[in-house]
């Protein structure tokens, strides 16, 4: 592993900094499997959903999202971090939902110096691990999303987030950043921000139904008709709930109900969309 250019601590998080990496990733499970960063990695006292470390770099050259989709960035442009987590046996998931909570909450407090014609422009999650920004203009826009690992007794949860990119791949057509929505921090506060957030949450013990209250009510997908397309098939039907392990329970269009725990979700606009029920 190459050396860190800065190490600094927040909340007593260790925290360390590179340049340009393949990807944060890569450090993190270096840091993880030889022990390194002096991060108090000890398999033997793993304590679950707790904060360990996080990896952040200016650039990557070999970002990776969901399904092996290269995530690029321009180098200085986004919070490009991966964040340690002692890993849960049962609902793993649980701690990812809850970090995502804490990127949505971090970005609430601060808002948008500008605002659609409704008076908002919040950050929301596009199940399973997109966020997103709805101006209003019936057309959401990806502002970031995570990427989740399990090495050893540890979840790595990569978040990649854009600051104030505003140019993007030609292919790429429904993103956007932070800054174009109108909100006015740098990628160093935002990660800062949510670092002491995640860390307070757990030191209040947050209960799972707590974070997954929290998270529902951040949901774009919940309440939406969707259409579902997975490795093995693609159907539509109405977003009804989130189980206790992440899973989206979708009413397919002929009733029947299933839980998905992966795949692609597209939100159909439609006379049958409704507002989040749990927001």
């Amino acid at each position: 592993m190459e050396e860190a250019l800065h190490k600094r601590t927040v909340a007593d998080i260790p925290i360390l900094e590179f340049g340009q990496v393949a990807s944060t990733h890569h450090i993190a499970r270096d840091v993880i499997e030889n022990r390194r960063g002096d991060m108090p990695l000890d398999a033997n006292e793993v304590l679950p959903g707790s904060l360990y470390g996080a990896i952040v770099a200016d650039n990557q050259i070999a970002g990776r999202g969901r399904r092996e989709r290269r995530w690029e960035s321009l180098r200085g442009s986004s919070l490009l971090a991966t964040f340690i987590i002692g890993k849960r046996e049962l609902y793993p998931m649980t701690d990812v939902a809850h970090l995502m909570v804490a990127v949505c909450d971090v970005l609430k407090k601060v808002g948008p110096s500008k605002a659609d014609k409704k008076g908002r422009l919040d950050l929301k999650i596009k199940w399973p691990n997109d966020l997103v920004v709805d101006a209003g203009t019936g057309e959401t826009k990806k502002v970031g999303g995570c990427l989740t690992e399990v090495v050893n007794s540890y979840l790595m949860v990569g978040v990649g987030i854009n600051v104030t990119q505003d140019a993007y791949p030609a292919d790429i057509t429904n993103a956007t950043s932070l800054q174009e929505c109108g909100y006015t921090i740098t990628a160093n506060e935002l990660l800062d921000q949510i670092v002491k957030n995640y860390a307070h949450r757990r030191i209040d013990s947050f209960s799972d139904s707590d974070i997954w209250k929290e998270y529902k009510s951040f949901s774009s997908t919940l309440g939406q008709k969707v259409r579902i397309e997975t490795i093995t098939e693609t159907f539509e039907g109405f977003a009804r709930d989130i189980s206790s392990d992440g899973s989206l329970i979708v009413e397919k269009n002929t009733g029947e109900v299933l839980e998905i725990s992966e795949g692609d979700v597209v939100h159909l606009r439609g006379v049958e969309d409704q507002e989040n029920p749990f927001a």
